[in-house]
């Protein structure tokens, strides 16, 4: 698998690799995808994938944006210690949520997608 960015569509990006010195430890994610609705929401095309990125880059330096309490508690610890973070931001007066999940494979936690979603589309 290469680790050089690539565009695969409108909705999926991948592989994605972040500077490694970004609040995950070795920032990166294996897919990075929009949802319909946040991706007609960011404006499409190549402006929504760079909006996708953007927010992904404010994710990885553990910037949750409205996130509770609680739930940016959540995420830091999770951060830290592996797992699934969340985060809430405004894009052009849209709510759009950010859920990075993480599965635990080969005795270390990986970062197996990102989702961009509308919170309708939870």
């Amino acid at each position: 698998m290469s680790t050089q960015p690539t565009i695969a569509s409108a909705y999926t990006l991948t592989p994605i690799q972040t500077d490694p010195a970004r609040r995950f430890g070795p920032a990166f994610v294996d897919t990075l995808v929009l949802t319909t609705g946040a991706h007609d929401a960011l404006g499409g095309g190549l402006a929504a994938q760079l909006a996708a990125l953007a927010l992904l880059g404010r994710h990885f330096r553990g910037d949750w944006g409205r996130c509770c309490d609680g739930d940016a508690a959540l995420s830091d610890l999770a951060a830290r210690d592996g797992g699934s973070t969340m985060g809430i931001y405004d894009w052009g007066g849209t709510t759009l949520w950010l859920i990075v999940d993480a599965v635990y494979d080969e005795a270390t936690w990986r970062r197996a997608a990102a989702t961009v979603l509308l919170p309708s589309e939870y």
